[in-house]
């Protein structure tokens, strides 16, 4: 009985399974096939805008680190001599209220 019950299921498996599954490695390979131009050219703009993506990355990359560098350069050169430069602001204010107005004439 157990036999016969093991022979059924070998049965089974090598008349129903095994020629699903040679149709199921046929069906993959032929729409592989089917669709290896697209995974090329998929493959190729993946490649060529990663490298533009790249570039890009690089330039702004670069733009950003000079914009870092001036706000910085901005920061510790101009911050600390902006007492001097308000002193100096409020002095030329002064001697520029005190002096006349100049005046233009207009020569016909």
């Amino acid at each position: 009985m157990i036999a016969s019950a093991l022979f059924l299921i070998v049965f089974f498996g090598v008349v129903v399974l095994i020629p699903i599954l040679v149709l199921l490695i046929v069906f993959r390979v032929a729409l592989g096939l089917l669709l290896l131009p697209f995974h090329l050219l998929g493959g190729l703009f993946r490649l060529m805008f990663g490298l533009m993506g790249g570039v890009f990355r690089l330039v702004f990359g670069a733009a950003g680190l000079l914009a870092v560098a001036l706000v910085a350069f901005f920061f510790l050169v101009f911050l600390p001599l902006l007492p001097i430069f308000m002193i100096a602001g409020g002095l030329w204010l002064l001697l520029r209220a005190f002096h006349p107005a100049r005046t233009v004439r207009v020569v016909a």
